[in-house]
């Protein structure tokens, strides 16, 4: 069976399943047929392409509390027969190169560490590079790829003025490319050419008493925490106000969406449900995506407490909680109306996820859009 086949395939609930909990059951369920029917555990990063709840989801919600882990977990569902096969199946070296190679054949630009951090199924991680060569660099000059710089890892740099010259050149291509000087760490790890996280180059600068947010502010830019709060303002009169509207708006103006004619934002409910007369609004509705409307809302706040978004009274803050309340409330009123929506988390919400994303929403390219002329802020 396909991918999208099995992401809608339906199992029927039964009552004699050793599983606890109707909804919690008939994802159990589903998640056991398609790994029996791939005859392989499904990469806890790629549920979502299968319509599978998070690994936190089902560990939070596993009626057995003992369980820990999402390998614990694949045991709990009777599944220990594929995972001691998966174990055996140990990725040859040859094979791995043939994976390397295809993942280059994907992308428009050198291969780098953040494209092996948390792998698909038909991906290697940066375990299995370390594995077999050490390091980033040593492998791409055995298989004769790029290498865009001499990684920090393979030079064992400790010289805090290069990191801070990497920090304010991945700056500057922000501002180039972008047009802005808020920036936040993934900017900096998209663009700053030491190959390494942030994590990595924070721990490099406190050994010199620095932290990234003072490099950052002495170039002149500012540090944004991730998440709400990051407001960006479009020529066309669209306004974005977290990092996640800000990623999701570029992605359909990439797809050659245009605001207020292909989309619209921040639409009150009441002008599409005819008994709500309240301020909720939604926060994008994208049109005639095969043939009918679509209505997103990005559940940004959610972050940290989105395998707790069935179970409000779970969740501690005060305001996530309200929040939460409230899209609830918003979803009622689809469902409700039978209209077609996706409330996205977090999870969900990663750049190079972003495609996938759209592809299972629905959302086709209009026509291709420059990079540089996605953001114009005033």
């Amino acid at each position: 069976m396909e991918k999208e086949e099995l992401r809608n395939c339906v199992i029927e609930y039964s009552t004699k399943t050793m599983f606890g909990g109707k909804n919690y059951n008939k994802f159990v369920e589903k998640f056991v047929f398609i790994c029996r029917k791939l005859n392989k555990i499904i990469c806890c990063t790629s549920l979502g392409e299968y319509g599978l709840p998070s690994k936190e989801w089902f560990l939070t919600h596993c009626p057995d509390k003992s369980v820990k882990g999402y390998h614990g977990f694949c045991k709990w569902c009777g599944l220990e027969d594929i995972l001691n096969k998966t174990k055996k199946e140990y990725l040859t070296k040859e094979k791995v190169i043939k994976i390397i190679y295809n993942m280059q054949s994907k992308i428009n630009r050198p291969l780098m560490y953040d494209d092996f951090r948390y792998p698909k199924e038909d991906e290697v991680g940066i375990t299995t590079i370390k594995r077999y060569w050490g390091t980033m660099n040593k492998m791409k000059k055995d298989l004769g790829l790029q290498v865009v710089q001499e990684d920090m890892t393979c030079k064992h740099i400790d010289d805090v003025n290069l990191i801070i010259e990497g920090i304010k050149k991945a700056c500057d291509k922000i501002y180039e490319k972008e047009n802005r000087k808020t920036v936040m760490t993934k900017d900096i790890e998209k663009y700053c050419e030491l190959n390494v996280g942030c994590g990595a180059i924070r721990k490099a600068l406190s050994l010199a008493n620095k932290t990234l947010r003072e490099v950052v502010a002495d170039y002149g830019f500012v540090l944004q925490n991730e998440g709400n709060g990051l407001v960006y303002h479009f020529a066309d009169g669209e306004t974005t106000k977290s990092s996640y509207e800000l990623m999701f708006t570029n992605k359909l103006r990439e797809y050659g969406y245009k605001y207020n004619i292909d989309y619209q934002r921040d639409v009150r409910y009441r002008t599409f449900i005819n008994y709500y007369d309240g301020l909720l609004d939604c926060d994008y509705v994208i049109k005639n995506v095969n043939g009918e409307n679509v209505y997103i809302e990005l559940a940004g706040m959610l972050k940290s407490y989105e395998n707790k978004y069935n179970t409000v009274e779970e969740i501690k803050s005060n305001s996530k909680r309200k929040y939460a309340i409230k899209l609830h409330e918003k979803e009622e009123m689809l469902k409700e109306y039978e209209l077609k929506y996706y409330i996205l988390f977090p999870l969900e919400l990663k750049e190079n996820k972003m495609d996938k994303l759209f592809d299972r929403i629905g959302i086709k390219r209009i026509k291709k859009v420059k990079e540089s002329s996605l953001l114009n802020i005033e």
